[in-house]
């Protein structure tokens, strides 16, 4: 298989036009519209969209697509760092942490909370077994889909990471963490890597039935998953990202873009929740729920798309989410590369704008 191509086939319709999200991207390439075209296909494909008469929801979307951009351009590089630092990062809610303080053995880093209110509380075998784990409920209102931000599992709750898959019948797994990053753990091996090994993790034995490498740093497993005395196993998408570094961001927008193509395109159920963890499970896990977030909110609500609220419906739910500055700049530039693909006559100098004066700043803190 071609490391560089990326699973097609979801469709969503983008003003009056039924377009493709999910096409082919390489790194010499815009989106294609189908298999085989060229840049300048996927452009006049895009161009003829725009092109089409709009209905009234149509012209709808193109104005709130419109003026998100504007929103945020006019306000440039520096104003989102300004709304980060006085309205977004200070955002702490009012929420309690008992069942954390309770089982500090299973909690990966001693300075990350997991809320009471929102947290999973596991039933798949307890008693004897408790039921913390270090994982959260992120849901949104009139959104589709729903999120279960974790942490990286440790090698003592590997079995209880399983048991929440099942009870929560999650199929489909978000890892953007590798195991080991400059030398410190991140994350426990949770599941067979090579296809065709199994393991017995307590009760529950994991089976890796398939491995392929969609991308360079995309890495998905098929794994079966079944509970002692059970006879019907459950399967499960295990999408592994390992081009996200902890300590910054994929090298472009375009990489996470791939991630969410991989995620909303595997052969799973649309609305099973989906399980995302990095290592705390705040920072990457975060920044990727709130691009996708806000990209399905820009095509399927009718109310102008508000980032601030958006961002603290994520605190609200799981502490501490998306810390860094950096990680919601980059959210915001990434959710500005896809529009500018997408319909590059509407945003393409805006939005080139913003990104180049993103890569600027990268470049300064590196310095």
């Amino acid at each position: 298989m071609d490391t560089k191509k990326i699973i097609k086939k979801a469709k969503t319709k983008v003003f009056d036009a039924d377009v493709t999200i999910d096409e082919e991207v390489t790194d010499g390439e815009a989106l294609s519209r189908k298999k085989g075209r060229t840049k300048s296909a996927s452009k006049e494909r895009c161009s003829n969209a725009e092109q089409k008469p709009q209905s009234e929801r149509g012209k709808q979307i193109e104005q709130m697509l419109q003026n998100f951009v504007n929103n945020i351009t006019d306000q440039g590089i520096n104003g989102m760092r300004n709304l980060f630092k006085t309205e977004l990062s200070p955002y702490t809610p009012n929420r309690t942490f008992k069942s954390w303080n309770a089982n500090k053995v299973k909690n990966r880093y001693q300075d990350i909370f997991c809320f009471d209110e929102s947290r999973i509380k596991l039933t798949f075998d307890v008693p004897p077994q408790t039921d913390y784990i270090h994982a959260n409920w992120v849901k949104f209102d009139g959104h589709e889909r729903s999120y279960i931000a974790c942490q990286g599992p440790m090698a003592n709750t590997v079995e209880d990471f399983w048991r929440m898959v099942l009870q929560e019948q999650t199929t489909r797994i978000m890892n953007l963490t590798k195991n080991v990053e400059n030398g410190k753990v991140k994350c426990h091996q949770y599941w067979p890597e090579n296809a065709g090994d199994y393991q017995n993790y307590g009760k529950i034995f994991v089976h890796t039935k398939k491995f392929e490498r969609i991308n360079e740093g995309i890495d998905v497993y098929t794994i079966e998953v079944l509970p002692e005395g059970c006879s019907n196993s459950t399967l499960v998408k295990l999408i592994h990202v390992t081009n996200w570094p902890d300590k910054g961001n994929p090298l472009e927008g375009r990489d996470v873009l791939r991630i969410l193509r991989v995620m909303s395109t595997a052969d799973t159920p649309r609305n099973d929740p989906i399980a995302v963890h990095c290592s705390a499970g705040i920072g990457r896990t975060g920044t990727l729920i709130l691009i996708d977030v806000v990209l399905q909110k820009l095509f399927k609500c009718k109310e102008p798309v508000d980032l601030v609220k958006i961002f603290r419906t994520i605190r609200d739910q799981r502490s501490q989410s998306i810390l860094k500055e950096g990680q919601f700049l980059f959210a915001i530039s990434s959710i500005l590369e896809y529009l500018d693909l997408r319909f590059p006559k509407m945003f393409k100098e805006k939005c080139e704008r913003f990104r180049k004066e993103f890569k600027q700043l990268c470049t300064q803190m590196k310095d």
